[in-house]
């Protein structure tokens, strides 16, 4: 049984077929440990065993849809333990590339994991077309702007009092950003 229904996500707003199709492709259950299955359904985010932010399906969908991903596009992730969430975005972009301190070997080709502990840097992959920033905070960090293409866009979420704002900031220039609220959440931690 999948674990949420093509039809839950369209009530949220996701309604892209090729989206939908690839978030339901896989079973999020698949990536967690038994003890995480009743997390998995909620709707509210949670953080793993890794202390990295997981977040519900409907989010990933809205996050995914705000940057219209497609074959030729190279993201970054960063903030993010989620292997399902790897999964769905590498099978939407050409490349994946992902800042964590965890790699899996039999991952697909298209993503290599940066090890945020190493001699690796995002800046030695970028530009980037896209960067997701999953974890909350209360500002950006502005050296992702430097890593990112001119029409390029980064998703970042941040804390406001008891909200989540989620942002799009997409880069017009080098000197010129634009910002636009996507959404707000209520922020429980």
């Amino acid at each position: 049984m999948k674990d949420f229904s093509s039809i839950k996500l369209k009530s949220e707003g996701i309604t892209d077929e090729r989206i939908l199709n690839t978030l339901l492709k896989y079973e999020k259950k698949d990536f967690f440990t038994s003890e995480k299955n009743s997390f998995i359904n909620s709707d509210s985010d949670f953080i793993d065993e890794n202390n990295f932010i997981v977040l519900r399906t409907v989010s990933y969908g809205k996050i995914i849809q705000s940057l219209d991903l497609n074959e030729n596009k190279k993201v970054l992730i960063t903030g993010s333990n989620d292997f399902y969430f790897f999964s769905v975005i590498s099978d939407l972009c050409g490349q994946l590339f992902v800042l964590t301190d965890y790699e899996n070997d039999n991952f697909k080709k298209n993503v290599i994991f940066i090890n945020k502990n190493g001699f690796q840097t995002t800046y030695d992959y970028s530009p980037f077309d896209d960067i997701i920033i999953v974890e909350p905070s209360k500002k950006i960090d502005k050296t992702y702007l430097s890593q990112i293409r001119i029409n390029g866009s980064i998703f970042f979420r941040q804390i406001s009092d008891n909200l989540i704002l989620n942002f799009l900031i997409t880069k017009k220039s080098d000197t010129f950003i634009q910002k636009i609220n996507l959404y707000e959440e209520e922020y429980f931690r």
